[in-house]
């Protein structure tokens, strides 16, 4: 998910959204790289895959705290 940050270019491009993109909706308008790229939008880290390590990183300490 790329998350809608208002900068870069001068703040909008018309065949771009104004708004948060899922990654296939990235993929449609260029691509992940270059939507980063226009400074228009950033990697929203909380949805590529860290959740699952924060998860388990949870998981790990609620174990040890019943220990």
């Amino acid at each position: 998910m790329l998350k809608y940050t208002g900068g870069g270019y001068g703040g909008t491009r018309p065949e771009i959204p104004v708004r948060n993109l899922t990654d296939e909706e990235a993929e449609e308008f260029g691509g992940e790289e270059f939507l980063v790229s226009t400074g228009l939008y950033e990697k929203d880290i909380r949805c590529h895959g860290d959740r699952k390590a924060g998860k388990a990183r949870k998981s790990a300490e609620v174990k040890h705290d019943e220990d």
